[in-house]
């Protein structure tokens, strides 16, 4: 059998990053995000930001300079295989993050998403 494994699932958004504070509004709500797949049941009214960082976040990163404007927020698993959310305004070298991934742009099939409501099937899609 062919198993094929893999490390992280990553997930790149084109974003427009002006200052300093839409990165940390970015971190805000990815954190803020976290709540909503907790299970039915976890009280989340006392889960700050401290604390689901603390207990999901691997690790942040953060480049804000001339060239490079981009934010990384690296998701943990029990598995070991994370869930990396990267929020790029413009990069020196813009596959940095691609040398082993596969990407797929996604941005026809959120604009058809907002523009149209009619569900896929088998013979229609996008």
């Amino acid at each position: 059998s062919d198993k094929k494994d893999f490390n992280d699932l990553d997930l790149l958004f084109d974003i427009d990053m002006k200052n300093d504070a839409d990165c940390q509004h970015i971190r805000e709500i990815v954190l803020s995000s976290l709540t909503e797949f907790m299970p039915a049941g976890v009280s989340t009214e006392r889960l700050g930001a401290a604390t689901l960082e603390d207990a999901y976040v691997e690790k942040m990163v953060k480049v804000f300079t001339e060239c490079d404007r981009w934010s990384l927020i690296s998701l943990r698993n029990a598995h070991g295989r994370n869930v990396e959310l990267k929020f790029v305004d413009r990069m020196r070298r813009p596959y940095q993050f691609s040398v082993d991934s596969l990407q797929i742009d996604l941005d026809s099939y959120l604009a058809y998403r907002a523009s149209f409501h009619e569900p896929f099937a088998r013979n229609f899609y996008p």
